[in-house]
């Protein structure tokens, strides 16, 4: 994935309540470490 990618779905997992971030991020296949460490690096 490209840091902008990256920065485009930290930026829209910050938009998102908790109860709706678990399905954000199991259609993505994600983790939310994957956005933690992501949020970290950029």
């Amino acid at each position: 994935m490209t840091p902008k990618e990256k920065y485009q779905l930290v930026l829209e997992a910050a938009g998102i309540d908790n109860e709706q971030l678990g399905l954000f991020l199991r259609e993505r296949s994600l983790h939310s470490e994957h956005l933690t460490i992501w949020d970290q690096e950029l």
